[in-house]
C-alpha cells in the first residue's frame, strides 16, 4: 500500500476566518468518536482527533493489509494534488471533498465505491476564488431527525446535503437567482457578510449593484473559505475571513454579527 496515495485520495477540511450561521438543528449529544465514528474533521468536537477505538494497536498494525484504494482519476486533472481534506465517518459512510471544484463525495468504507457526488452549478464568483482547490471537508449534523451534511464552497455559498443521497434539502436556504442552482438548499454568504461593513455601504450608495454571479467588485477584496462549518449545541457555524453570524434555531433569521480585525 502506498499511504501517501491514499491520504491524498480522500483527505477533508479546515478554514481561513470565522462566520457565524444557525439553521434548525438539533444539538449535538455525543462527541463525535462513539462505536468507532469520525464525525468531525477532528474526530470530536473539541477536535481532539483522539479515538478510544482499540481494535488496531502496536502490536498487530504490521498486519494491516490494503483493502481498497479510492481514486480521483474520473474528477479531472490534479484531484489527488489538491485533496487534502480529512474524511469524517458517520452512520457507516465516509464523506470527503474532492478536485479544486470542491465536490462532496460519500464513499462505502467496506468496499471503497462511491455512493454519491454532489457538484456545485458553476458561477463567476468560483472561478475568481482564491481558495478553489483548498476545500478541508465537511460537517455532520441532523435537521429535523435527517442527516444532512454541510459544505461552505469556494464561491461562498454554504449548502445543506441531504446525507443518504448528496441531493439539497428542501426547505431550506432560498432561491438563488443563477441557472442550475435549485430553489432550497443553499444559501449565499456574501450578503449576510457585508450588508454592514462601509465599504459595501459606500459603493451601494455611489450607486453599486449587488451580482450574485460574479460576487463582490475586485477593487472591494475577496470573499472565501477553505474550512467546513461546524455545529455546535444546535449552532451551526461558517467560517469564512474575519466575521462572524448567528442564525436563530426557530426562525432561521440572522440575530447577531460579529466581525474581527
Amino acid at each position: 500500500m502506498n499511504p501517501k496515495r491514499f491520504l491524498t485520495s480522500i483527505k477533508v477540511g479546515v478554514a481561513t476566518a470565522s462566520f457565524l450561521i444557525c439553521s434548525s438543528l438539533q444539538a449535538q449529544v455525543t462527541t463525535g468518536t462513539e462505536n468507532g465514528e469520525w464525525r468531525y474533521i477532528g474526530g470530536t468536537i473539541g477536535h481532539t482527533k483522539y479515538s478510544p477505538i482499540n481494535q488496531i494497536n502496536r502490536d498487530n498494525f504490521s498486519d494491516l493489509e490494503q483493502a481498497w484504494i479510492w481514486r480521483t482519476d474520473n474528477f479531472g486533472p490534479n484531484a489527488d494534488y489538491f485533496s487534502r481534506s480529512t474524511p469524517i465517518y458517520v452512520d457507516g459512510i465516509l464523506y470527503t471533498v474532492a478536485t479544486p471544484r470542491r465536490q462532496v463525495v460519500a464513499i462505502d468504507p467496506a468496499t471503497g465505491e462511491t455512493l454519491w457526488t454532489f457538484r456545485e452549478p458553476e458561477t463567476i464568483r468560483h472561478q475568481r476564488s482564491p481558495r478553489q482547490a483548498y476545500g478541508k471537508g465537511v460537517t455532520y449534523g441532523e435537521l429535523d431527525g435527517r442527516g444532512v451534511i454541510y459544505i461552505t464552497t469556494p464561491g461562498f455559498f454554504l449548502w445543506a446535503l441531504d446525507a443518504k443521497t448528496g441531493r439539497p434539502i428542501e426547505n431550506w436556504g432560498g432561491a438563488f437567482p443563477v441557472g442550475g442552482f435549485p430553489e432550497t438548499g443553499v444559501i449565499d454568504l456574501i450578503p449576510y457578510l457585508v450588508d454592514d461593513w462601509e465599504p459595501w455601504q459606500d459603493y451601494v450608495v455611489a450607486g453599486g449593484e449587488y451580482d450574485a454571479d460574479y460576487g463582490i467588485p475586485r477593487e472591494l477584496g475577496m470573499v472565501t473559505a477553505s474550512a467546513p462549518p461546524i455545529v455546535v449545541n444546535g449552532v451551526l457555524i461558517a467560517l469564512g475571513w474575519t466575521s462572524a453570524k448567528l442564525w436563530s434555531n426557530s426562525n432561521r433569521k440572522c440575530t447577531w454579527r460579529h466581525h474581527g480585525v
